[in-house]
């Protein structure tokens, strides 16, 4: 009996900041590759999953190409972006965990530059346990 070998990523996070991302909702892959991009599928999409991912990509860019230079004001920055994403998803009380957790990340290191990398790897570690959460693997294995 022949075994089908499932290989695909249910999304992944390039090396030049762009996100490759199943989406469920319409059956094939997006690439998200720009804050605006982001910001359309928060507003649009129907498929929670990627509104989620889409958020938490977003701030994570957003941090990246931050250009403050004081940690005070670039924090402060990070904290009303991130009162936008929940309201913007305000229906999922698994938002609110994903960004305190971003934010709390955020605290963690003395320079912005630290800071920028704990919330882009900790927006990669987001986003794999919530494509186990929103069971994404599965749906893909299906359709293989």
């Amino acid at each position: 009996m022949a075994q089908t070998i499932w290989k695909e990523a249910a999304l992944e996070w390039t090396n030049n900041c762009s996100l490759h991302v199943y989406d469920p909702s319409i059956g094939a892959y997006r690439l998200i590759a720009s804050l605006d991009e982001a910001k359309k599928l928060i507003k649009h999409s129907s498929e929670p999953f990627i509104r989620t991912i889409a958020a938490v990509y977003a701030f994570s860019l957003t941090a990246m190409h931050s250009t403050y230079t004081e940690i005070e004001i670039f924090t402060a920055k990070l904290e009303r972006e991130a009162r936008q994403f929940k309201k913007w998803l305000a229906y999922s009380p698994l938002v609110v965990e994903l960004f305190d957790r971003l934010l709390e990340t955020s605290k963690k290191s003395q320079s912005i530059n630290g800071i920028k990398t704990d919330i882009y790897h900790e927006a990669i570690r987001l986003s794999i346990q919530l494509e186990d959460r929103f069971d994404i693997k599965e749906n893909l294995k299906r359709q293989a």
